[in-house]
């Protein structure tokens, strides 16, 4: 292996470096509202798979060929990742103590440290719109009185 950096290498892995994040975050995006059957854990390893394979089919040196192949391996690594987190998850302890637990729990993308706002779409709670929570705070904040 050798290191070479230059500015042709700079932007040929800047193209390749972009595109697979949009890849990647355009998969994550599409998830978010594919049907169930789409997002169980074999058939996004199955997308995961398949997407490599065609990424390792395109040829060319052109941007197009480096964002192409770029943007397909973003899908395969954001795939991939999400079918072993959904895989895994129901076997992760709602509160990890040991350092495996920990490994495992943020694989699963749970339980994420303080400062990380990362959290795995997996685990969002759903708002209920049926609810009357918030008229019924509002309500009894009219009857507070402040003492000073």
């Amino acid at each position: 292996m050798e290191f070479k950096l230059n500015q042709e290498n700079a932007i040929d892995s800047a193209i390749t470096g972009v595109s697979t994040m949009g890849g990647a975050v355009a998969s994550k995006g599409l998830m978010g509202i594919a049907p169930e059957g789409l997002k169980k854990p074999i058939v996004r390893a199955g997308l995961s798979l398949l997407t490599l394979a065609i990424a390792s089919g395109v040829q060319g040196d052109d941007t197009l060929a480096k964002s192409t192949k770029g943007f397909l391996l973003g899908v395969s690594v954001e795939q991939g990742v999400g079918a072993v987190a959904k895989a895994i998850s129901p076997s992760v302890k709602d509160t990890p103590t040991t350092r495996g637990e920990k490994f495992v729990a943020a694989i699963a993308g749970m339980n994420a440290p303080e400062d990380n706002m990362y959290q795995s779409t997996l685990d969002l709670p759903m708002y209920n719109w049926d609810t009357t929570d918030v008229i019924d705070t509002v309500e009894k904040t009219k009857e507070l009185t402040l003492k000073m």
